[in-house]
């Protein structure tokens, strides 16, 4: 078996405004040709998981601090989609 890996983001905390990189090749080639409704799905994946750790001040992957950051974020999303289908 072949296994490697790819930096595909990082980020770089601040108590002012942290900064998170995301690797260009994620955005794809349709973007360039038919704008942000052609976004690569693993681009908004990779960027709400970025945000996410810079929102909870680092938090690593599998922490208590990203499953809740998640966990309230799906409840939210859940509540708000039960209020709009109510309208």
């Amino acid at each position: 078996m072949q296994s490697y890996t790819d930096c595909l983001t990082f980020h770089i905390p601040s108590k002012m405004a942290g900064a998170v990189y995301i690797n260009r090749d994620l955005a794809g080639a349709g973007f360039l040709v038919a704008g942000a409704e052609a976004l690569a799905d693993r681009l908004a994946d990779v960027a709400v998981e970025e945000t996410a750790h810079s929102v909870t001040n680092g938090a690593t992957d599998n922490s208590r601090d990203i499953q809740n950051f998640f966990l309230n974020l799906a409840v939210k999303l859940c509540r708000k989609q039960v209020e709009c289908a109510e309208e």
